[in-house]
């Protein structure tokens, strides 16, 4: 009766293992991709309720798209704006840079928020600063971003001498990696 109750144990253990809210998107979009509307439904909105933006920004494509659920644009746009604000709070209390990037296009093209160019601007600043620091760190990828941002942003005046020297910086990195 004893082993019953260990391997009963151990089964339940196994049964309940949770997944990570990141994993959630990610296997969201893989039902999506399968055309299982139902099931990324279900796994973007359990990240959303984690307070995983992405997460309700899918909810939020699912419900403008009608996949898995009935067309509602009044409900996708309260899904933008939840994730709107996550984003920002990542991007505030996280530094995370593509938080920034994600939230300053959201004000920038009034995805679930008010359209807001002065927001905008102040998001995509934070968001270089940490592309900055990130490409000081030898942070290939950010680098690469910098140099874009030099080529052909309104919010920071084109640089082409700038774009070149972060483009030369972000090849010698990704070399050496």
């Amino acid at each position: 009766m004893k082993y019953f109750f260990a391997t009963f144990v151990i089964f339940l253990s196994f049964c309940s293992i949770s997944y990570s809210s990141d994993d959630l998107v990610h296997r969201g979009s893989i039902a999506f991709n399968n055309g299982d509307y139902k099931s990324a439904y279900d796994l973007f909105l359990t990240a959303c309720n984690n307070q995983i933006p992405s997460g309700c920004n899918e909810v939020a494509k699912l419900y403008e798209m009608g996949k898995g659920v009935n067309t509602d644009h009044k409900i996708a746009k309260e899904f933008y704006k939840k994730s709107a604000l996550l984003y920002e709070e990542d991007c505030n209390n996280n530094l995370n840079v593509d938080s920034c990037t994600y939230v300053a296009s959201m004000y920038r093209y009034g995805i679930g928020v008010k359209t807001n160019i002065d927001i905008a601007k102040n998001y995509y600043k934070k968001a270089y600063k940490i592309y900055k620091k990130k490409c000081k760190n030898k942070d290939a990828n950010s680098c690469l971003v910098l140099s874009n941002i030099y080529s052909n942003n309104e919010f920071v005046e084109k640089n082409d001498s700038k774009s070149k020297k972060y483009l030369k910086s972000a090849l010698k990195y990704f070399k050496s990696q």
